[in-house]
């Protein structure tokens, strides 16, 4: 029966993302090839779901029937193809090596893509104001601005599609850049670090405020920059960071 199938399709969409986090509690074992390929089998299943959600590409779905890890972990829509906060991804990215978690996802781009949302926001709610402003005096006519409804609906959808991720994800996502680039020797690890805090700090009212002062000090250290990082020191010590 098609009723019967569709239930079976929709528990196994449920089980795609907290199968893949199982897999990520597999050993880190680089001469085990199985292994090995479960692990990046599970990271890309995880990092499809999070960029299908930065595009927008996700099922609106009671929230009350959100699926959980065997851990209980919360987090994942109930169709498994959205998480609604970090508690999931941070959980993915804390059984990942600092190697990993670099390679997880392109951190700039999605970066960015938070930033132009956050932008977009900011300028339907700029228009919602101006022109309920405009209307205080003028009755509005019919198509002359945007409703609330749709100012508030457009805004929940854009905030919705970074829901799985806050500041501890994207400040993690910058250490293991650090850790990486000194491992592997890479300076342009540093420069990536240095770009994930800059967009951080600048989008932290957003995701609540975070100090990156140590980390970007470390950054410093790391390209013979110690003078900068005693001052960066120094300034944060004093409450000026």
């Amino acid at each position: 029966p098609r009723a019967l199938q569709g239930e079976i399709e929709a528990t196994l969409e449920r089980l795609v993302a907290p199968c893949a986090l199982d897999h990520l509690d597999l050993p880190i074992d680089p001469t085990n090839a199985s292994t090995a390929k479960a692990r990046a089998k599970a990271m890309a299943v995880i990092a499809e779901l999070i960029n299908a959600q930065c595009r927008g590409d996700f099922h609106r779905v009671p929230p009350a029937a959100n699926a959980t890890h065997a851990g209980d972990l919360g987090g994942v829509g109930a169709d498994g193809r959205y998480f609604e906060d970090s508690t999931f991804v941070r959980a993915a990215m804390a059984s990942m090596t600092a190697e990993e978690i670099t390679d997880f996802l392109p951190w700039e781009t999605v970066l960015r893509q938070m930033e132009e949302a956050l932008a977009e926001v900011a300028g339907v709610e700029d228009a919602a104001a101006g022109e309920t402003y405009r209307y205080v005096d003028v009755p509005p006519s019919p198509g002359a601005g945007p409703p609330r409804e749709a100012v508030d609906a457009r805004e929940a959808a854009l905030r919705k599609r970074f829901g799985w991720c806050d500041a501890r994800v994207f400040r993690l996502a910058g250490v293991a850049h650090l850790a990486s680039a000194y491992t592997a020797r890479q300076p342009k690890l540093v420069q990536r670090a240095a770009y994930i805090f800059d967009k951080l700090e600048h989008l932290s009212p957003e995701l609540s405020f975070v100090d990156l002062s140590t980390e970007r000090a470390v950054g410093m250290v790391m390209t013979g920059r110690l003078d900068k990082a005693l001052e960066l020191l120094e300034r944060a010590e004093e409450g000026d960071p």
